[in-house]
């Protein structure tokens, strides 16, 4: 079968079909199109012939003007009928399985830009929000302590540090949100940078766990954790490695009801390979959100009320940190059943006992 050309549509072939279904006379290209490659169908029934190929069988007294089908070896064909005097019907038969996949392509494309720009609507929804917040308390607060009018009874030194500390806190808050904005843009770059810090495992769980008690606590979720010996130290990132259980475990804790278990875990593979999975019994994510999860803009729950506290890029953003480390970040779910979240880092990061540095090697 010929290479269909740039507009994705191959050569036509032509046939005259009279008004009983004979064919009267073909082109060879027609006789290729419907799959009777150097035979000859004059006085051919064309209806039968053509019965294995079209969608909607061929009516001889009265064809559709345009029919679709596909050929045995899964091209697409459109035959096109003209009538002619005499009650006689002129065929123009066509390759068009370029032109079919191109517009299918086009279909997908539009429907991934308009998901994306759906997605990419509610994340700056949210990050406008998230980003307000802390900027209203800012203002509100160094307005009252600014607005003191001469005459005016004094704002009570403990009144003043309460102020201030919430000014601070919501100035921390916003330093982070924007952190976080600003780790994205430079993993979409390429140009994110990894400390590497020498990390006691245990005090990197035990830290994440601390920091998602309270949380667990308001949810009334069981919040457990467990390392097994698999080394006390590895190399990395530990604030950004930090960042990474902070999320899962608050992925963990947000889609777990009440009377729910969350747990962190600790283990070597067969490889030798570092495995910290974060489990939960919760909602679980059903099988075509699992890839979504992972996208920049993308969440497998796209109510936005329910995303805990902080601009967060979620999963893109945390894959592309244990990416960095050399490792991966795999997701495992079934709705209903809960989801486990693992983190695997090679050996290459463990660190032996005998070479953490001495000043290191005391701590508690």
């Amino acid at each position: 079968m010929s290479h269909p050309g740039a507009d994705g549509i191959g050569p036509a072939g032509t046939a005259v079909m009279a008004a009983d279904g004979r064919v009267l006379l073909h082109t060879p290209r027609f006789a290729v199109l419907v799959g009777h490659d150097g035979e000859d169908l004059r006085t051919r029934m064309l209806p039968p012939l053509l019965a294995p190929l079209l969608e909607v069988p061929l009516d001889p007294a009265d064809p559709p003007e345009v029919m679709y089908g596909s050929t045995l070896d899964n091209h697409r064909i459109t035959i096109v009928a003209e009538r002619l005097p005499g009650g006689q019907f002129c065929l123009s038969a066509a390759d068009v399985t370029g032109a079919t996949a191109a517009s299918e392509a086009l279909r997908k494309a539009r429907r991934a830009a308009e998901t994306a720009s759906s997605a990419k609507s509610r994340v700056l929804a949210t990050i406008s929000h998230e980003l307000r917040t802390p900027l209203n308390a800012v203002i509100g607060f160094s307005d009252a302590l600014a607005q003191t009018q001469p005459g005016n009874a004094p704002i009570p030194p403990e009144r003043v540090r309460e102020y201030a500390n919430t000014i601070r806190e919501a100035g921390l808050v916003l330093l982070r949100q924007i952190n976080n904005i600003l780790d994205v843009v430079r993993l979409e770059s390429g140009g994110i940078e990894l400390s590497r810090d020498v990390i006691e495992l245990p005090r990197l769980v035990e830290a994440a766990v601390r920091q998602a008690e309270p949380a667990a606590r308001t949810a009334h979720v069981d919040l457990q954790a467990g390392t097994h010996d698999v080394g006390r130290w590895l190399r990395g990132d530990e604030r950004r490695l930090r960042q990474v259980l902070a999320h899962l475990l608050g992925n963990a804790l947000k889609f777990t009801p009440h009377g729910g278990t969350v747990s962190v875990a600790t283990r070597l593979d067969d490889d030798g390979d570092l495995l910290i999975a974060v489990r939960d019994n919760g909602v679980g994510i059903a099988d075509g959100d699992l890839d979504r999860a992972f996208d920049p803009f993308g969440e497998a729950d796209p109510d936005v009320s329910r995303r805990p506290p902080g601009v967060g890029f979620g999963l893109y953003f945390c894959r592309a940190i244990v990416e960095a480390h050399d490792g991966h970040l795999t997701l495992a779910s079934r709705p209903g059943a809960g989801t486990d979240a693992t983190l695997r880092l090679p050996r290459a990061r463990l660190i032996e006992p005998t070479h953490v540095p001495g000043q290191l090697q005391d701590h508690p």
